[in-house]
């Protein structure tokens, strides 16, 4: 074997250690819809079709979003379109301006749809045969993801989806040092975990976390010890909790895997996420991840020698 093919198998060896102890430490967790969207979706023969959302729009608010959708409408007997509805569920107030008078925001009796509804298009002006182009501006910079859309004709109303607004929840998971303790009893750990659960969605009035892990049933839910806090910072609501308890400490040889589960309630679109962490891997050396990249590569040039 060459030197050169022996020098390639050992930085492989390196890249792959380094991948999965940066897989290990990654705890951060978003929720974001698994189900892709179409940008087009077919109402009854009509089509309305995603065309953009721009972030900061001129003439707005800082942090606002503009989403813009091409609305077709067929002809023939009873096709012209009355209105459409997107869903929405941010309150009347995240909805700063749209491009069709009247809009209403709620719920639209005759497709179920709760949402931005654009209304008496026919009533106007007969809409059949030709593209419209409809917009909304929403008052933060909202994700894309699968939105559920309807249309009424004078045939009948149709529901579909396509892309628009969601929300954005989030778990942060860490592992924090509990001040104060002097001595630390040998063998014990001094940290605890917090865990930070955030979202866009300003009707969030709960977060409730469930533990399960080394000091908890494990697979069931447990709140037992919960402090719930808002830590609203940043025009996200925010909540945080720690778990173990700040006045407690535990065997370092118990540490092992927590699973962590945030449930957020309030408005009318409730959110999951969850996440795992190991406070014995995450902390304390997990600060000196490159000392222990280091000493890797150290260990296979010590090997490297002893093989000569």
């Amino acid at each position: 074997m060459s030197r050169l093919t022996q020098i390639v198998k050992r930085l492989n060896m390196v890249t792959l250690a380094f991948v999965l102890l940066s897989f290990i430490f990654t705890v951060s967790m978003t929720g974001i819809p698994t189900v892709l969207a179409s940008d087009t979706e077919d109402l009854g023969g009509h089509t309305v079709e995603f065309v953009s959302v721009e972030y900061d729009p001129a003439g707005y608010p800082e942090g606002a979003s503009k989403w813009t959708y091409d609305v077709t409408a067929t002809t023939g007997q009873g096709k012209g379109i009355s209105h459409w509805v997107i869903f929405w569920c941010g309150g009347v107030d995240s909805v700063i301006d749209a491009s069709w008078d009247p809009w209403s925001y709620g719920d639209d009796p005759t497709t179920g749809v709760w949402g931005i509804k654009f209304d008496d298009l026919s009533e106007a002006d007969d809409f059949k045969g030709e593209t419209r182009t409809f917009w909304f501006v929403l008052n933060k910079n909202y994700a894309s993801g699968q939105a559920e859309v309807a249309l009424k004709d004078g045939a009948g109303s149709y529901t579909g989806y396509v892309t628009g607004p969601i929300f954005t929840y989030e778990l942060d998971l860490s592992a924090v040092e509990i001040e104060g303790v002097d001595p630390v009893p040998e063998g014990y750990s001094t940290w605890k975990i917090e865990a930070i659960a955030t979202t866009d969605y300003d009707l969030v009035t709960t977060v409730t976390f469930y533990w399960s892990g080394p000091f908890a049933d494990e697979g069931t839910a447990n709140e037992s010890r919960l402090k719930l806090i808002d830590v609203d910072d940043d025009g996200s609501d925010g909540f945080v909790s720690y778990y173990p308890g700040l006045d407690e400490l535990y065997s370092t040889d118990d540490l092992g895997w927590w699973y962590v589960r945030a449930v957020f309630t309030g408005g009318r679109h409730p959110g999951e996420v969850d996440g795992t962490i190991d406070p014995a891997i995450v902390t304390p050396w997990f600060t000196s991840l490159p000392l222990t990249m280091l000493a890797i590569v150290g260990l296979l040039a010590l090997k490297k020698r002893s093989n000569r």
